[in-house]
C-alpha cells in the first residue's frame, strides 16, 4: 500500500513538469517564433475581456455579453495560426493562464505552480547563440479597449 501511495505522489508531482510538453499551444507558438528571420520583428496581440465586452464592440441586441476575445496577427501566416488557437482555446476569465502557457512553451524549465498571473513583462531569447529570436511577452490591462492583452513579440537574430 505504501508503494502505491508513493508512486501516486510521484506521478502527481511530475504532472506540472510535463504539462508544457503536451500543451497543444506549443506547436503553433514555436512555429511562429521559429519563422522569424534575422532582423525581422513580428508580433501578436491577444485581447480578452470577462464579464462584459470591449469598449469598441457594438452593443448587442440581446443584452449582456459574458466575454469577448480577439487577436491581431498583422496578416502574418504563422501568427494567424497561434491567433486561431488562442481564439478557440485561450482562457478568458483567468487570461493570465495564456501568458503562463506561452512562457512554459518557450522556456520549458519555467514553472508557475498554482499562482494567478495578474500582470507581467518578460524578455528572453529563444533558439541558440547563432540563430533565434529575442522574445517579449507582456500581459497587462488594455486601457484603450478594455480587458486584458497578451502581446508576444519576436525579433529575429
Amino acid at each position: 500500500m505504501r508503494f502505491l501511495f508513493a508512486t501516486l505522489i510521484f506521478v502527481i508531482a511530475l504532472l506540472p513538469c510535463t504539462a508544457s510538453a503536451r500543451d497543444e499551444m506549443c506547436a503553433p507558438l514555436k512555429s511562429f517564433v521559429e519563422s522569424i528571420k534575422p532582423d525581422q520583428t513580428k508580433s501578436i496581440e491577444f485581447h480578452t475581456i470577462w464579464g462584459g465586452q470591449f469598449k469598441d464592440s457594438p452593443k448587442p441586441d440581446s443584452g449582456f455579453v459574458m466575454y469577448e476575445k480577439r487577436c491581431a496577427h498583422h496578416d502574418y501566416g504563422p501568427a494567424k495560426a497561434i491567433c486561431l488557437f488562442l481564439a478557440e482555446n485561450g482562457a478568458t476569465e483567468f487570461s493570465g493562464e495564456n501568458a503562463k502557457r506561452v512562457l512554459s512553451c518557450l522556456s520549458p524549465a519555467t514553472k508557475f505552480g498554482q499562482m494567478q498571473l495578474e500582470v507581467g513583462e518578460f524578455s528572453f531569447s529563444y533558439g541558440n547563440k547563432d540563430r533565434g529570436s529575442n522574445i517579449e511577452v507582456k500581459f497587462k490591462e488594455d486601457i484603450e479597449i478594455g480587458g486584458m492583452v497578451l502581446s508576444i513579440s519576436a525579433s529575429g537574430y
